[in-house]
């Protein structure tokens, strides 16, 4: 593996481009596959997210204005 690259390293040509520069620098030592339950799972996961997040648009919109309160420490501690 090569010293650490900077970036100006492509600029002044020590490598053609980034991808060069990334290919001279790193090397793939695994790769993994995704687990096709778990995929299916956190699609599902996520639809359902978005679905929330559109669902909760107004509401978030509307806390969002809410003058922000200072915070201060209760009398007597916790």
């Amino acid at each position: 593996m090569t010293e650490l690259i900077e970036p100006y390293h492509v600029g002044v040509g020590v490598f053609s481009d980034e991808y060069s520069a990334a290919t001279a620098c790193t090397e793939v030592l695994e790769t993994a596959q995704p687990d096709p339950q778990r995929a299916a799972f956190y699609t599902e996961l996520f639809a359902l997210y978005k679905q929330a997040q559109r669902g909760l648009a107004v509401v978030n919109h509307a806390l969002s204005r809410l003058p922000v309160m200072p915070v201060t420490a209760a009398k007597g501690g916790l």
